[in-house]
């Protein structure tokens, strides 16, 4: 589970995608090295908004808009 503190860091080839509980959609720009696992698990593109609050996700700038869709 990831919630986003300010401190999430993406590979720098990747958009860090936010969403939020009312569905609106952030796009932040990444940091430049953490190990990818986010990425991988979701196969870059943003999981599912889950019930509990914010989701935050490293993700290829091509599949966020994918993803928030």
């Amino acid at each position: 589970k990831l919630n986003y503190s300010g401190s999430v860091l993406c590979d720098e080839r990747t958009t860090l995608c936010i969403r939020t509980r009312n569905e609106k959609f952030e796009m932040a720009s990444c940091a430049s090295s953490t190990p990818l696992e986010c990425k991988e698990k979701h196969n870059n593109k943003c999981p599912p908004l889950p019930k509990d609050g914010p989701h935050v996700c490293c993700c290829k700038e091509d599949n966020c808009n994918k993803g928030a869709a």
